[in-house]
């Protein structure tokens, strides 16, 4: 059974057809009958908006709310016309401004089509007020890309002659440091072997009982009384392979002969005899401390008036709370009673090794044997790395400097170089979870607000839509999904700002982002215009 609103709710005053546009008034012509729009019926004309849906597509009710698929138009006089669904047609809530969707009378509705125009020709003015201001801005933009972009050109000019002569200085720089440093390693290969003759010298007036255990002493580092893997490689003069520049656990092993832990007398037998010509010029350190145990042990206990510690005295202690330290790190981890080094090091790793730094030779400033002849050639080798340095540095600026030059001649920055600035430069947008970045030419991220390391959405690839849109592509990967990318829609704006960051699909970022440089000249605005 029908339910029938209104007589005569199918029709307007005029003859027109409730619901439907003028434009479309043709496609309901008076007669007896009415064919759906979709051609699949014909009912009778009487049939047309009683409120009960006849036609599939919904075409005979287009003035009520009988159809799901329906729609109403407002013709909302004086401002813009609008397409509803047809839902909402005498629901009792005003959607058409001038009140047309609530012609059943069931509630008052105002006409307030001239206050909408009203505030939407007031938005319009604004927006084009915006425009206009963000095409002022592109125009200074492009004016700055054209001095930027002939700076570029005569930098470059000026910078290429520039770096063979920057070349030439480096090299003539590198001759003399050469020159400088064969005979700052001279002066101190010939001052070392002095100083070496001088530790043999003294060496020879000790037992061989006791410098092979000062010896001993010297290779034990942590002073408990066995030498381990790691106390031999860091002594590369002992590497069997002097050539190679490390000095792994396996070679190590060779010299120690095989075992794990060396004690004094197999040191005696077995090590010292090969090593003892390598290690006798590296002893005199460890003579000092043998001759000062000696003599404190030789020493009668008799008051000292208190003063100032001597320099030696002043070692002893750093060296004795050193022994301390390292003991304190043993007892802290050695919860088995089993040596930490043999617990703590891999040593059949035979790829991991040691460096022994001490074993670099570096001039010898206070040596009694150093002479002001040698002060000299040590101050003219520094001279001449430093001179090296700063014309290596000054190439290297120079060029990097050309490079960056002709990577930005390459890049596409848009219709007159409009983007230009926008290169080097990065964009921030903070939301409660993230901060997100966004870096034109480079890479888009996405990092959280309280702190810790960023995401990548992905590296830029270029422009689309006529440099409307912004793509990154090839960000890190998802969990078990594809590789983050991200989109940044362009639109006018005075400034360039992110407006808001989504995530439309898994894994794929929307950035929208204003900027004048996608602003064009606005076009005046009529008095009075329907939008």
């Amino acid at each position: 059974m029908k339910l029938l609103l209104p007589v005569l709710s199918a029709v307007l005053a005029d003859d027109r057809i409730r619901g439907v546009s003028i434009t479309r008034q043709s496609l309901y012509p008076p007669g007896t009958h009415f064919t759906c729009l979709d051609g699949s019926k014909k009912i009778p004309y009487s049939y047309l908006n009683d409120d009960f849906c006849d036609c599939d597509d919904g075409s005979d009710e287009p003035g009520t709310s009988a159809c799901p698929t329906g729609r109403f138009h407002c013709p909302n006089a004086g401002f813009a016309p609008q397409n509803i669904i047809s839902s909402r047609v005498n629901d009792m809530i005003c959607d058409c401004c001038d009140g047309s969707d609530e012609w059943g009378g069931f509630v008052e509705c105002p006409n307030t089509c001239k206050e909408e125009y009203l505030k939407a020709h007031a938005a319009k003015i604004q927006a084009r007020i915006e425009q206009a201001q963000g095409f002022e801005k592109r125009k200074s933009l492009v004016d700055l890309a054209l001095v930027q972009k002939l700076d570029d050109e005569e930098e470059l000019a000026a910078a290429e002659p520039g770096i063979n002569e920057l070349k030439k200085a480096k090299d003539d720089a590198e001759a003399l440091k050469i020159e400088a440093e064969e005979l700052e390693t001279k002066v101190n290969e010939e001052l070392e072997a002095i100083k070496n003759q001088k530790i043999l010298d003294r060496a020879a007036t000790y037992s061989e009982e006791d410098i092979s255990e000062i010896a001993f002493n010297h290779l034990d580092a942590n002073k408990n009384g066995e030498i381990v893997v790691y106390e031999i490689t860091t002594q590369k003069y002992l590497d069997p392979k002097p050539e190679t520049s490390s000095f792994t656990t396996k070679e190590a092993k060779e010299v120690m002969k095989q075992k794990d832990k060396i004690y004094l007398e197999d040191f005696r037998t077995e090590i010292w005899p090969e090593i003892r010509e390598k290690i006798l010029p590296k002893l005199e350190r460890a003579m000092n401390d043998w001759d000062r145990a000696i003599e404190e042990a030789n020493k009668v206990d008799e008051p000292e008036e208190p003063g100032e510690p001597s320099e030696e005295q002043v070692a002893e202690s750093e060296e004795a709370l050193d022994a301390m330290e390292d003991e304190l790190d043993n007892e802290e981890y050695d919860d088995d009673d089993h040596d930490l080094l043999d617990d703590e090091y891999d040593f059949d790793d035979d790829d991991y090794d040691y460096r022994d730094y001490r074993d670099t030779p570096e001039p010898i400033k206070d040596d009694e044997n150093v002479s002001e002849e040698h002060q000299k050639i040590f101050d003219a080798a520094k001279d001449a790395r430093r001179i090296f340095d700063d014309a290596d540095r000054a190439l290297r600026d120079a060029e990097s400097k050309v490079s960056e030059i002709r990577e930005r001649s390459e890049r596409d920055f848009g219709p007159d170089d409009v983007f230009r600035s926008m290169h080097k430069v990065c964009f921030e947008f903070k939301t409660t979870e993230y901060i997100y970045t966004l870096c034109p030419y480079d890479k888009c991220e996405q990092k959280p607000a309280n702190g810790g390391s960023g995401t990548k959405l992905g590296n830029w690839e270029g422009f689309e839509d006529d440099f409307k849109v912004m793509k990154f592509t090839n960000g890190v990967k998802c969990w078990n999904g594809p590789n983050r990318s991200a989109i940044i829609k362009l639109s006018c704006g005075v400034e360039n700002k992110i407006l808001s960051v989504t995530e439309p699909n898994r894994c794929e970022y929307e950035y929208k982002f204003e900027t004048p440089a996608v602003c064009s000249e606005p076009e005046p605005i009529p008095d009075h215009d329907e939008l």
